[in-house]
């Protein structure tokens, strides 16, 4: 019953976030989190604090991307958790690419704010959509850490 629970509540943020709806799941981080993402892609890097989180979710909403969590659960109590999910994503290109990739993210909650937001996923996929975009770490404007 948890992690069905668990799964619904990220199933709601996630598809608020590809809306560009950002409002609730900032509301949920720590002044302190950090997001993690994996690769050398425009994408890729170590984002901290929320202003930075939130300048990375507005460009992957951009995108309009279409994002399914399939499953998730959770470990520990509810002021030390950590969460764990499964998703795909899918995003077209406006020159017709499509995207898609599958992948998991480790989340940790204390005190009732995300504190970190570990991706794993396949880096050579991203890397690809940069190419079809023309985006590369260079020129996309990296947020200033706080």
């Amino acid at each position: 019953m948890y992690s069905w629970l668990i799964t619904r509540i990220l199933s709601l943020l996630y598809g608020q976030v590809s809306r560009g709806e950002l409002r609730l799941a900032l509301r949920g981080l720590g002044g302190d989190a950090v997001l993690i993402f994996p690769g050398a892609s425009s994408f890729g890097g170590e984002y901290r604090g929320k202003p930075a989180i939130a300048a990375w979710m507005r460009r992957f909403a951009s995108l309009h991307p279409e994002f399914q969590v399939h499953d998730g659960s959770a470990a520990g109590p509810p002021w030390n958790m950590r969460v764990f999910m499964r998703f795909s994503d899918r995003i077209v290109a406006p020159n017709g690419y499509v995207y898609e990739n599958d992948g998991m993210e480790y989340i940790r909650i204390k005190g009732g704010l995300i504190r970190e937001i570990s991706v794993f996923l396949d880096v050579e996929k991203v890397a690809a959509l940069d190419a079809q975009l023309g985006a590369t770490p260079q020129t996309v404007p990296q947020p200033v850490p706080d």
